[in-house]
């Protein structure tokens, strides 16, 4: 069974598992990025082992969208490649 841990030592933990994930996250949102022309949004990337034991990457992309409430009114700015 596993020992209890305070809270700053959990935190601790999660800041250094973080600070080493970071940039590697980083990249990996910026290179899944380039699956798509600029314009689009990569989003709800899942990564799935194939029975090959390579990985498999499925994604939806979407339009970029800016999404501006002020106070009773919602501006939304779509941004569509044409070609």
């Amino acid at each position: 069974m596993k020992s209890e841990v305070s809270k700053a030592t959990a935190e601790a933990r999660v800041t250094r598992k973080y600070t080493k994930l970071h940039t590697p996250l980083m990249e990996l949102v910026n290179a899944l990025q380039n699956l798509e022309p600029i314009g689009t949004f990569v989003d709800e990337a899942e990564f799935m082992k194939n029975n090959e034991g390579g990985i498999r990457v499925t994604y939806k992309a979407r339009p970029v969208q800016l999404t501006i409430v002020d106070g009773h009114r919602k501006f939304i700015l779509r941004v569509e490649e044409l070609e």
